[in-house]
This record gives C-alpha cells, sequence and structure tokens, in this order.
C-alpha cells in the first residue's frame, strides 16, 4: 500500500505546515513562505468574484493593480451547463468567504482563449490555511488537473480523489446526475502509463484500456474518457464487445472499431517520480456526466491485490560466457501461493525497460514463468524483451526487478548488488 506523507495527512485534515521566511519580494503585502518544505509566495486577496468552481476573481490587498482572476491550480471542475457545475461552484463560495490566501510558486500566467482573459495559476487558501482546492476534491466536486508548473499539494488531491471515489460522492455517484445508459455495465479501466524508455516518447504507447466484464456489450457513444485535463469524446458508434476490451492511445492515429487516439501532443499519463506531476486519475463518464468507472495511479487508497506476497522474482543477471543474444539472462516469477496467481496486464519493471503479461497470463501454485531479455517465441510460461545484446548489469553495478499492477502497487520487488535495493 502507498503510504501517504505526513504533509498529505494534514492536507487531508484541513491543515498546512507553514513557517515564514524573510520576504524577498519588493512588496511588503506578498510574503514568503514555506507550506509543507515547499518556498511559495503568499498574498491576501479579497474575493471579488466566484466565477466557477475553479476560477476566482481577486485584489492583492496593497499591490495597487487591481482585480485579477485566479485559476485555481491541481483541480479542473464541471463548465456552466455540465452536471456538477452549480454545486462546485456554490462550495467554493461558502468555502471562500470575503478573503482567502493565494500561495504560488511562480508567476504562471495564462489566456483562457474562450473568454479572452488572463488567469494567473494560484492556489487558495482560507485565512486558516484550509486548502480550497482539496476540500472540492474531497467532496468529489473536483478531479485531480496536472497543472503547469504550480504543484502544490497535487498528490494530496490525487489521495482525495481516490476516498471520494470510495465514498461515492459528488462525481463518482454513479447515478447523481440520473440514472445514465447500460446501467448494468460492469468495464474496468486498465491503465498503462509507463511504456519504457524506449516508449516514453511515443506517445501511442501510452494507452487505456476499457475490459468488459460485463453481462452485455457496452456502446459507448455520447460517453467521454478525462484525465480531469483534457477528454476524449468516443464516437458514436463506439462498442466494447461482450468478453472484449477497446483501447484508447494517446498521441495521433487511424481509429477503428478496437483503437481509438486520443490525439494532440499532451503527456496525459504521468509516470510516477518520473515528472513534477505524482500521477493521473482516468475517469469514464457517461452521457448524464457521472463518473462511472474509474482508474488512480499512484493508488493510495485500498492497494490490495491477490497476487501480493504470491510470487517471487528471481534473476540470472550473469549467466556463463556472456551470452549475446542474452536469452540467458532471465527474471523468473515463481507462485509461492495455493491459489492460481492471474497476471493479465500485470507489468514487470526490468531495469528501464516494462514488460506487460498478455491477456490470459497466469500461474498455477508451483509455475514459474520466465522472461528473458532476448527475443523469441511467447508462451503462456515464456516471455522476452526483445533485447539484440547484454541487458541486465552485474553485481558491482546491481539492478531492480519489480511487479506491478497498473495502480503502480507493487507486488514482488528484487534487487541484487550494492547499489540496488527493494
Amino acid at each position: 500500500m502507498r503510504i501517504i506523507s505526513a504533509a498529505a495527512v494534514a492536507g487531508l485534515m484541513g491543515v498546512s505546515i507553514l513557517t515564514t521566511v524573510p520576504s524577498q519580494a519588493a512588496d511588503s503585502d506578498i510574503k514568503r513562505v514555506v507550506v509543507n518544505g515547499k518556498k511559495l509566495n503568499q498574498a491576501e486577496a479579497k474575493v471579488k468574484q466566484v466565477v466557477d468552481g475553479d476560477t476566482l476573481r481577486v485584489d492583492v490587498q496593497g499591490d495597487n493593480s487591481g482585480p485579477f482572476y485566479v485559476r485555481n491550480s491541481g483541480i479542473n471542475t464541471m463548465e456552466k451547463g455540465q452536471c456538477h457545475y452549480k454545486q462546485a461552484t456554490r462550495q467554493l463560495k461558502r468555502l471562500a468567504g470575503k478573503k482567502i490566501l493565494l500561495r504560488y510558486a511562480g508567476n504562471s500566467s495564462k489566456l483562457n482563449k474562450s473568454s479572452g482573459r488572463i488567469r494567473k495559476q494560484m492556489s487558495a487558501f482560507t485565512r486558516k490555511g484550509k486548502d480550497l482546492q482539496n476540500e472540492l476534491v474531497k467532496r468529489g466536486l473536483a478531479f485531480p488537473y496536472n497543472f503547469g508548473t504550480e504543484t502544490l499539494n497535487s498528490d494530496l488531491y490525487l489521495a482525495s480523489a481516490q476516498l471520494a471515489a470510495q465514498q461515492g460522492r459528488g462525481l463518482f455517484d454513479v447515478d447523481a446526475c440520473g440514472v445514465g445508459p447500460q446501467a448494468e455495465a460492469q468495464l474496468d479501466l486498465v491503465v498503462n502509463y509507463d511504456p519504457g524508455y524506449k516508449g516514453r516518447e511515443n506517445l501511442s504507447k501510452k494507452f487505456v484500456r476499457l475490459v468488459n466484464n460485463g453481462p452485455v456489450a457496452v456502446n459507448l457513444g455520447g460517453w467521454r474518457l478525462s484525465t480531469g485535463r483534457s477528454h476524449f469524446a468516443f464516437p458514436r458508434r463506439a462498442v466494447v464487445p461482450l468478453g472484449g476490451e477497446v483501447v484508447v492511445r494517446m498521441g495521433s492515429g487511424q481509429n477503428t472499431a478496437t483503437e481509438f487516439f486520443w490525439g494532440g501532443g499532451r503527456r496525459e499519463l504521468a509516470v510516477p517520480g518520473q515528472s513534477r506531476y505524482s500521477g493521473n486519475g482516468v475517469y469514464l463518464i457517461d452521457p448524464d456526466g457521472d463518473a462511472r468507472f474509474w482508474n488512480f495511479h499512484p493508488c493510495a487508497v485500498d492497494c490490495t491485490h491477490p497476487v501480493m506476497g504470491k510470487i517471487k522474482i528471481s534473476v540470472n543477471y550473469d549467466p556463463p560466457g556472456n551470452p549475446d543474444p542474452p536469452n540467458q539472462e532471465t527474471v523468473s516469477f515463481l507462485n509461492t501461493g495455493d491459489q492460481r496467481a492471474d497476471l493479465t496486464y500485470l507489468v514487470a519493471e526490468v531495469r528501464y525497460s516494462t514488460y506487460e503479461f498478455p491477456k490470459g497470463s497466469y500461474l498455477d501454485p508451483g509455475e514459474t514463468a520466465v522472461i528473458r531479455m532476448g527475443k523469441g517465441t511467447q508462451g503462456r510460461l515464456d516471455h522476452y524483451l526483445g533485447r539484440s545484446s547484454k541487458y541486465l548489469p552485474g553485481e558491482n553495478v546491481g539492478g531492480l526487478i519489480k511487479l506491478r499492477d497498473d495502480r503502480h502497487v507493487e507486488l514482488a520487488c528484487e534487487s541484487w548488488g550494492r547499489k540496488s535495493k527493494c
């Protein structure tokens, strides 16, 4: 299970850990503060208008620049005319009151093309330090939103959204906006956010898989797939067949009946620990505006898995003769449990590469699956990483192998050498 930091726990309780440092700003009304270990600017502002659930019009006291628009960092709420818009707007107005604190790392401004307004990206807090963004996320009225350089509390918002989803609040109340189509639908969202170092520049290797585990085919016409930051609208005739699946890939390509492309160049699916963003939520929203199915990575709530603690990893990183091609370099996965272990879509992290076990992969008790570093013909117990030369480092460098699910939950780990530890 992922452990939430002390700062995140404090945030969930509505508390910020704050200290003041000597101001370097020209305006004495703007202070330099440290919030949960991050150096930020802080200013007190009057609330002139609550535009919607994630936008305010404010006037910073003492700067003589007049009112301006603030886009609340780290969250995204529904737009005017959409379900949950009014609830989010009312809630922000009630929580903000007449005066708030604004905190921001830099002078991050953006032109809103639809309104023509310049908006500054900042985080809004009550005068007692309660995080207004987190209050909306906790109530299920906002999705976490990977947002420019203003990333204060982004990991907290991701954890709070998972609690809201578990509790069925707001956007995660599956019939809050009305009983949507195909109430009997049962879909799993499986997210491949890290295709390994060779695939990270190829957006199409990042994808969301919709797996139909229910009793009927699901017509996706009018449904949207969202990361909180942007949305993919399914074409009218898109269907997840009974017992089947469809894939939505990042980047551009030619749509088919079972494969769709999000389009554009945004890197929607963050790799935890490899960017300024801590992770992502992915949400399947029905035509009424309710999130019906979702997936979060990294997991912060209910992070169990049936194979956790049941798989033992062994690594042969230095076979005799240093063979080339490297099929004697192997990573083995032994089922030490007393039940069949389903490996379908689990991911092995092998040095800088990742390997996703295909659909139908499993291990009966006592069975071992092997990933060879070279190339060959795949079988149920035989897998190949596709390398052309020796890949696993020796004892002097060391290495780390992990087995995880698509929520970034570690299921098994093995390391070697002095420089690598599980």
